[in-house]
């Protein structure tokens, strides 16, 4: 176990919050370098914390990243009472001990995923539990995918609906597939409900490169919406399908050179920035197999800024700049995101130069 983790431990047994930035920052790095034993640690500080009616969501996420199967099914012999989840228990569990490929679990997600009482935490974290989980036909009184299947085709086209059900379309086979997901976003879902869709294109997989990049770029998605948490899954879902961030950024260039429709243009400058924000501030893995952007800062940075010649300002900031119709707010936008980024540069390069050299010392 990493000592770091004693010492988290130590600091929120004293009374630290576990929101506070030094904190925080050490569960990351908790995340990033520890194993199984620095996620049975937090497991048995977390219990031992919920015994005194305390909960410690941090430990959560080291959990679920760090742990192993053994611990998912300790954990799922605790957190139900009678098939459903103890009051005291949250429902981010559900999506652990599917990450964890606790089987045992299928009915218990599918009864969460599905159930219409389930609030929209439970039946979240059902569906991603899920995506972790073989769904295969039983010999039960009715077999857990065709239950799926009947509940996605009864919602499919529906306004609002379970949000993550969506997500499990090709799992399930859907016969709708990606584009039967992209026409329900377009036509008659509510933006409310729009992450599981764009996620469920996104288990598609490469080919889904187009697509996604079209909803991206479409304001009607809103795919780069905080309010909803869309944003999130869209970043996530480029990722996974392989879109670079590069091509995003020649997309406006693009965009702005030719004096496309300025509703268009702004969508495109503020969902771009949202992206590469995301780029710099997301850690999170809820998804085990799910492939992460590996766009390089500094080569982004340059696409960003740089400039063709020394006479020539052609940098997203110069063009926005030069746009008719658009006003300072982009400008300022690009501006804390260039200041944001130069120090993402300067770690990144830092984090390679420390590399390499380690990788020189143990070659000798």
């Amino acid at each position: 176990m990493l000592e770091l983790t004693q010492h988290w431990i130590q600091r929120i047994t004293a009374g630290e919050s576990e929101n506070d930035i030094e904190l925080a920052s050490m569960m990351s790095a908790i995340i990033d370098y520890g194993d199984d034993h620095d996620a049975r640690a937090m497991y048995h500080f977390w219990s031992a914390q919920r015994q005194q009616h305390v909960q410690v969501h941090a430990c959560l996420e080291p959990m679920m990243r760090l742990g192993d199967t053994e611990l998912g099914r300790e954990l799922y012999r605790h957190i139900f009472r009678d098939g459903i989840l103890k009051d005291d228990m949250p429902a981010e569990l559900l999506h652990v001990i599917g990450y964890l490929g606790v089987d045992e679990a299928l009915d218990r997600l599918v009864h969460y995923a599905l159930a219409p009482q389930a609030d929209w935490q439970q039946q979240q974290a059902a569906c991603l539990g899920l995506l972790h989980l073989p769904l295969p036909h039983l010999d039960l009184p009715e077999p857990y995918a065709v239950r799926m299947i009947a509940a996605l085709e009864h919602i499919w086209g529906q306004s609002l609906f379970h949000e993550f059900l969506p997500a499990l379309s090709c799992k399930l086979g859907m016969s709708g597939g990606a584009e039967g997901l992209e026409q329900w976003g377009e036509q008659t879902a509510s933006i409310d409900c729009n992450a599981g869709l764009i996620l469920g294109i996104a288990m598609y997989g490469s080919s889904q490169q187009d697509r996604l990049r079209r909803i991206l770029w479409n304001p009607i998605w809103e795919a780069d919406s905080t309010g909803t948490g869309t944003c999130v899954w869209t970043y996530l879902a480029l990722g996974h399908v392989g879109i670079s961030l590069t091509v995003l950024i020649d997309d406006l260039k693009q965009a702005l050179s030719q004096e496309q429709n300025e509703v268009v243009v702004r969508h495109q400058a503020s969902a771009l920035c949202r992206m590469l924000n995301l780029k710099l501030d997301y850690r999170h893995q809820p998804i085990r197999w799910l492939n992460r952007n590996t766009d390089s800062l500094t080569e982004l940075y340059r696409l960003l800024y740089g400039w063709s010649s020394a006479h020539k300002d052609d940098s997203v900031s110069g063009l926005l700049a030069a746009h008719p119709a658009l006003g300072s707010f982009y400008m300022d936008e690009y501006e804390t995101l260039r200041q944001r980024m130069e120090l993402a540069v300067q770690y990144e390069v830092n984090a390679d130069l420390l590399a390499s050299g380690l990788r020189k010392k143990h070659r000798k």
